[in-house]
């Protein structure tokens, strides 16, 4: 096969140059057979038998040059692009770099993670609501106080036990490694909530902050959450009949 005849839509020889799909784009012809291989086997809109041919060449993966996008809905992406028409959309995404999980280097090592912080957590798509709980009375364990954090969507409620509340950051980190990083954390504008080192961690894996206005509590949705937590806990311990430092224990059990 000549290497200047080729069809990029049909995978086969040709006189008929190579096209993009969506756009109609005019390709460049391969004329290094390795270089091609490399640079187009990382871009999944070719899935031709021409090109697979070059990443076997490449020793690159065929499935992943055969991958295929989704279709898009260029209309609702409209109002981040001033409204322009969905066309203009479509011909932006199609001469933008948007694949994500790969950071494109110029020494083009393959990493199996990425690089990013951000993108080797699990994320959870809800906003989540943190406050702490005081107890008069030592738990097991020298647990004397808990955080308590509250997925509104979901309205799952996890505590972590704490001595202190200055343990929140740590709290934080291990609700964001057991659940996952949520879209944004509300809190009621408590100094440790809203401290250096809490903000570094929301910087790091991108998660939004949001405070409640002073003496508006019942902005705080685990205010809320944290009434029923204590009724049913009171509850537990009552029939249980279970001594006052069982608190914690039963906070978990909720």
């Amino acid at each position: 096969m000549d290497v200047q005849d080729w069809n990029v839509e049909s995978g086969s020889a040709g006189t008929t140059k190579g096209r993009v799909p969506r756009t109609g784009e005019l390709l460049p012809e391969p004329s290094d057979v390795f270089h091609c291989a490399f640079d187009l086997g990382y871009n999944p809109t070719y899935t031709t038998e021409l090109y697979s041919h070059y990443s076997l060449i490449g020793k690159l993966n065929v499935d992943y040059v055969a991958q295929q996008e989704d279709k898009m809905n260029f209309v609702k992406y409209r109002k981040y692009f001033l409204n322009v028409p969905a066309s203009t959309v479509a011909h932006t995404f199609d001469s933008t770099t948007r694949y994500y999980h790969f950071i494109p280097s110029t020494n083009r090592f393959m990493t199996y993670r990425s690089p990013y912080p951000a993108l080797n957590v699990f994320r959870r798509h809800e906003i989540v609501f943190t406050d702490t709980v005081f107890a008069n009375v030592p738990a097991w364990g020298g647990v004397h106080a808990a955080q308590v954090f509250a997925g509104k969507m979901s309205q799952y409620i996890s505590v972590h036990g704490c001595k202190t509340d200055k343990d929140f950051p740590r709290c934080l980190e291990d609700e964001i490694r057991k659940r996952g990083a949520m879209d944004k954390l509300a809190s009621d504008r408590a100094k440790v909530e809203t401290s250096a080192k809490v903000f570094d961690i929301l910087r790091t894996l991108f998660i939004q902050d949001w405070t409640s206005e002073p003496h508006f509590h019942h902005q705080n949705f685990a205010e809320r959450m944290i009434q029923e937590l204590k009724k049913f806990t009171n509850w537990v311990l009552n029939w249980s009949d279970a001594p006052p430092e069982a608190w914690y224990a039963a906070f978990e059990y909720y």
